[in-house]
């Protein structure tokens, strides 16, 4: 699979998180929510400015200039769950 910014993440795919770029204070605002190495994201849609995704159990939005310091590697299309649908 090959290594992406999560900007570039399809929607309905998961992937997981390779590492983090930026400032100490970036890096650990980040991790603190929830994109430590190795952790599963999954794109749940995409707008012009930002993307929505799926960590821990949680969904949040974010813009392009903060996902694209979160490099990710792919890994599989997923089927959306009854869940998922109502976000």
């Amino acid at each position: 699979m090959e290594i992406i910014y999560l900007t570039e993440g399809k929607i309905n795919c998961k992937y997981k998180v390779i590492s983090l770029s930026g400032d100490d204070n970036l890096v650990k605002r980040l991790e603190d929510l929830g994109f430590t190495k190795g952790t599963e994201v999954t794109v749940l849609n995409k707008t012009k400015t930002g993307i929505i995704i799926k960590v821990l159990d949680s969904a949040m939005a974010m813009d392009n200039s903060l996902a694209k310091k979160i490099i990710v590697r792919g890994k599989n299309k997923i089927k959306p769950t009854e869940t998922d649908r109502q976000l």
